[in-house]
């Protein structure tokens, strides 16, 4: 839209930077087989499977400055972890 003639907006630089953090969380889903034997994935045993997920940036802020909240779930105890990150970079590590 603004690339259009008469927008009236001045683009000044087209450089965009692509974060790597950016990039690996937003990454295409892959198709898997409907087909699963349980070998893939010991959905009996504790820790087996978990996932997890990236809620962020949040506004306002949380205490001591975090933005991020971090969940875990293990899908053989229902077990729920949150934990709090500053920025997408703590986030991942």
């Amino acid at each position: 839209m603004a690339d259009a003639p008469g927008s009236g907006v001045w683009l000044t630089d087209r450089l965009r930077l692509n974060c790597l953090t950016c990039a690996q969380a937003k990454q295409a889903l892959v198709n898997q087989s409907r087909k699963d034997t349980d070998k893939n994935a010991p959905v009996d045993k504790i820790g087996g499977v978990i996932c997890s997920d990236i809620k962020g940036p949040m506004t306002p802020q949380y205490r001591n400055d975090n933005r991020y909240l971090i969940n875990f779930v293990d899908h053989s105890s229902n077990y729920v972890r949150v934990l709090m990150a500053k920025n997408k970079i703590e986030a991942t590590k």
